[in-house]
């Protein structure tokens, strides 16, 4: 798995009781507790996306394919929710549906344009060929958000 190969959990483990890990699996949800292990009230859902690893995760590591590309959705006591969605590869209709419930969407802008590395750097991939839903365009994740009533929507 991803905790034994990358070097910056490793880093973080050095310290004991620095850091405190949960397995989670989509669809599932599960409570957020405080580093004392109280329920913090806070339910947390993990969605899976369509796509794969990125090109620095090492193959072979058992990420189950329904692991590679997620959400999160949380859910506070007042019943408020907040989408995390850091890497969006696309946009599916049950995405859409989940988003529409939450009050707060935290999501994916790292290109603007499908070509904007190309551009840039003057090689390079497409943005969708590395697992990002540009912001911009017809099909971009703007558009394909517009019709989702949430009152607040962040690209990060």
């Amino acid at each position: 798995m991803l905790l034994e190969t990358n070097t910056v959990f490793r880093l973080l483990e050095r310290m004991p009781g620095q850091i405190g890990w949960t397995d989670m699996t989509p669809g599932h949800s599960f409570s957020l507790t405080t580093p004392e292990g109280v329920n913090s009230g806070i339910a947390a859902r993990l969605l899976a996306l369509p796509g794969s690893l990125p090109a620095y995760a090492p193959t072979g590591n058992g990420l189950a394919a329904d692991g590679a590309v997620t959400a999160l959705i949380l859910q506070s006591p007042s019943g408020k929710r907040l989408a995390y969605v850091p890497g969006l590869p696309g946009v599916s209709e049950t995405l859409l549906a989940e988003l529409s419930e939450c009050d707060t969407i935290l999501v994916d802008g790292t290109f603007w344009t499908d070509d904007e590395l190309v551009r840039v750097e003057g090689f390079g991939k497409l943005a969708r060929d590395i697992g990002h839903l540009p912001v911009s365009g017809a099909e971009g994740s703007l558009a394909k958000f517009s019709g989702v009533p949430t009152t607040r929507k962040i690209y990060i």
